[in-house]
């Protein structure tokens, strides 16, 4: 059962979610070609994300709450490469964009090399040499960008950096470091699922221990990506957003604004041997 708090800001996010609907078809379907690679990822992101969101909410509605963080990653992801890619001159960008899926690409082929699914290409003249060198060859390209642009890595960019290089590290901090704990092998996320009673127990492992705190954390960041996502593309490709979702989006970024920061670690789990409290989410009081 949701607290009042989680439970106003759930609703209005389903109805942020239900009221974008209509508006994040029109700008993922019937597109008339050519577009750019930063207009067409900026859609599909949207079209993506959109689809995350709403699963968690459902999730959240559903009280599993708790396997909620590996769908806030991939969003964070989202806003920030995108957002970094969109400082960049337009050419370069999208040159960019293109040359690191080519390498997505090209490196799927060659982790397929030896498998039953690699003999599938052989007979459109894709072998493992021919793929080989034409990934040495985009990789080559990207590293000479990379040194350009003085990346932090030689061939792709970190998410802290391009989250630095556009003003958003308080997001990779909050959102993208906090949601890897549900992505990776994390001691700290499995042992927060013990709870019970101290020093000797009965103790329990089980994610609803955190219901609330991740309802709490999955509910506003998702939503505060969300309307990042949706405000960026009403503005910068001329697929003005309505009325009502212009309100919506307003609301929903004054209700965020009063609520604050979830906190990635808990009190409740620094003072745990005083008691079995769980942890609430960190609404204000």
């Amino acid at each position: 059962m949701r607290d009042m708090f989680n439970e106003k800001l759930y609703m209005e996010c389903v109805a942020l979610h239900t009221i974008a609907t209509p508006y994040v078809d029109q700008i993922s379907r019937d597109l008339i070609f050519p577009r750019s690679q930063q207009d067409l990822m900026w859609r599909s992101a949207l079209r993506k994300d959109h689809e995350l969101f709403g699963t968690i909410l459902h999730l959240i509605d559903t009280e599993r709450s708790g396997v909620v963080l590996p769908l806030l990653r991939p969003i964070c992801e989202d806003v920030v490469y995108l957002i970094y890619f969109s400082k960049l001159p337009p050419e370069k960008a999208n040159e960019l964009l293109g040359l690191y899926s080519q390498r997505e690409v090209l490196e799927g082929l060659n982790a397929q090399i030896g498998t039953d699914e690699k003999s599938l290409w052989r007979n459109e003249g894709f072998d493992g040499p021919k793929i080989k060198k034409q990934l040495k060859d985009v990789e080559e390209k990207l590293a000479g960008e990379a040194r350009l642009l003085a990346w932090d890595r030689k061939l792709w960019p970190t998410a802290k950096f391009v989250a630095k290089h556009v003003n958003l590290e308080s997001v990779y901090e909050r959102i993208y470091f906090g949601s890897s704990k549900g992505v990776h092998f994390s001691p700290h996320h499995l042992m927060r699922m013990i709870w019970g009673q101290p020093p000797l127990g009965p103790f329990s492992a089980d994610l609803k221990h955190f219901e609330k705190y991740y309802e709490a954390y999955a509910l506003t960041n998702a939503c505060w990506l969300y309307c990042f996502l949706l405000a960026h593309c009403g503005n910068a490709y001329g697929e003005d957003t309505s009325e009502e979702i212009n309100k919506s989006l307003e609301k929903m970024l004054g209700i965020l604004g009063d609520i604050g920061m979830v906190p990635i670690v808990t009190a409740e789990e620094l003072f745990w041997r005083a008691g079995p409290k769980q942890p609430s989410g960190g609404a204000p009081t």
